[in-house]
């Protein structure tokens, strides 16, 4: 039996963003390292090493120019962290791959880790690499949903306002958050995507209405 569970409606007002909120959190970390999601390409070491590379040089500028102090705080957000792994492979580059200068600054970064998944978080932080950084006071887990963006907490639901923040990463974002998707025709002009969802369902389903398939 197939069930309709929402007419036409804008993609990026589609109950399937209800289905995709509760796909995060339901598998936290198991999303990426299943294989279900991608995250390597961004959260390789390679990946973090071109980063940690650019924030050398900005910071350096920046401590140049005097707008940043030899022994400021960097206060970084990263948005959308998953797995964790930007985060750890960013330290770790700095350390290995940015000179002198990245060796130096790595005792000076503060990361605020955030995500919008409280099991992804708690994984992450759980790992060795990230769980040390907490210990140390170098990084600060936070629950973070840009579809709310006045609202970054700690992990115990208080708001959390970081200092002066030096750099904003964002990792998995575009990939995750409900957009509009709008398509150009030479011949027609514009066209914004709808979606209409549906459903199999054993036809001894025990209710069927939308609502409780859905459910």
């Amino acid at each position: 039996m197939n069930v309709t569970l929402q007419e036409a409606t804008p993609f990026d007002r589609s109950v399937l963003w209800r289905i995709h909120d509760a796909y995060f959190a339901a598998r936290g970390s198991d999303a990426g390292n299943l294989g279900e999601v991608p995250f390597y390409a961004t959260s390789s070491f390679a990946s973090a090493t071109q980063h940690a590379r650019f924030f050398t040089e900005f910071v350096g500028d920046r401590i140049r120019q005097g707008t940043i102090g030899p022994d400021d705080d960097l206060w970084i957000l990263e948005v959308g962290s998953g797995l964790g792994r930007f985060a750890a492979n960013f330290y770790r580059a700095l350390l290995k791959s940015c000179g002198p200068l990245g060796a130096e600054l790595v005792h000076r970064v503060r990361w605020v880790l955030s995500d919008y998944s409280p099991k992804s978080l708690g994984e992450a932080i759980a790992t060795p690499g990230l769980a040390r950084l907490v210990e140390e006071d170098r990084l600060v887990p936070a629950l973070y949903d840009l579809r709310r963006p006045d609202e970054l907490r700690t992990l115990d639901g208080a708001p959390f306002t970081p200092p002066k923040l030096t750099w904003i990463v964002a990792n998995y974002v575009s990939c995750v958050l409900p957009l509009k998707t709008v398509q150009w025709r030479k011949d027609a002009g514009f066209f914004e995507q709808w979606v209409r969802v549906r459903s199999e369902v054993p036809d001894a389903h025990p209710d069927p209405a939308p609502e409780r398939v859905l459910a």
